[in-house]
């Protein structure tokens, strides 16, 4: 009885997280605002040089390979590692001795609680940063604050993102989080996919590192080139905060329910 409703609430879990999925990847109407200003972002878009994009997408490159081979250990230091691990497993026991919505949310909130902190510490470095003209220098330090949102949401739902592969799904994860439409569609299926082939033990066929780097580099640079360009002018660059926030609240949103997703397959 017990274990027909754990598979009874398990798969309801898993149905909520494909609708929002499905909502994600249709995207809602652009708000009032949006609309009355893409013109504009657009004819300035236009007139970024296509050798400052490759430069954008360049530095994106370079800031995930150095904060995977450098940055790792100093960002575990800002959130103890071991703190969020034992909380973890304080949260799963819980869950595992009484599989129910509540012991559940409580693990979603960890996990969202995460995302929006450093939403906060994001929007505050582009705004400040934005403010002195600051805009490339600043890549290697917005990534960190990215992969701090994705390694703590993992800790959350018990995955340790020091693998090879698991940088590799987060990477993808990065990328569909950054699409939209039907290509959203296909890098979350294929976020899926990765994420399927690690937890079975699957890992031969995997894309390799330095492609996922260049997939979720792409989208990046194609999602914030122009915020990174308008921050690197003196005041105007505050733009870069707001362009942050949005950043890292749509990769964490994806990432919540990615992770959640995992968790859920695994029970």
């Amino acid at each position: 009885m017990e274990s027909s409703k754990k598979e009874k609430l398990r798969k309801k879990q898993l149905q909520k997280i494909e609708g929002k999925e499905s909502r994600l990847n249709r995207r809602a109407e652009p708000s009032f605002l949006q609309k009355k200003t893409t013109p504009i972002r657009q004819k300035a878009g236009d007139k970024i040089p296509p050798k400052l994009i490759d430069t954008f997408e360049a530095a994106f490159e370079k800031a995930f390979i150095a904060v995977f081979q450098k940055g790792t250990d100093i960002i575990e230091k800002s959130y103890q590692k071991e703190k969020a691990q034992k909380q973890y497993d304080i949260l799963n026991y819980a869950l595992e001795k009484d599989f129910n919505k509540k012991n559940l949310r409580r693990i979603d909130q960890s996990a969202h609680r995460k995302t929006l902190l450093n939403k906060g510490v994001a929007t505050a470095e582009g705004a400040v940063l934005g403010l002195f003209g600051i805009g490339l220098p600043d890549i290697p330090l917005f990534i960190g604050v990215i992969l701090k949102t994705l390694y703590q949401i993992s800790l959350s739902y018990g995955f340790d993102y020091r693998s090879e592969e698991e940088r590799i799904f987060i990477l993808h994860l990065i990328a569909a989080a950054l699409s939209s439409g039907e290509e959203r569609a296909l890098l979350s299926q294929k976020a899926d996919r990765i994420g399927r082939q690690i937890d079975k033990g699957e890992i031969r066929t995997l894309p390799t590192l330095e492609s996922a780097v260049s997939i979720a580099s792409q989208k990046l640079t194609g999602s914030m080139a122009l915020s990174k360009a308008v921050q690197g002018f003196f005041l105007i660059g505050a733009v870069g905060g707001a362009a942050n926030y949005r950043t890292i609240s749509t990769i964490g949103k994806t990432a919540e329910l990615k992770y959640k997703k995992r968790y859920l397959a695994k029970q």
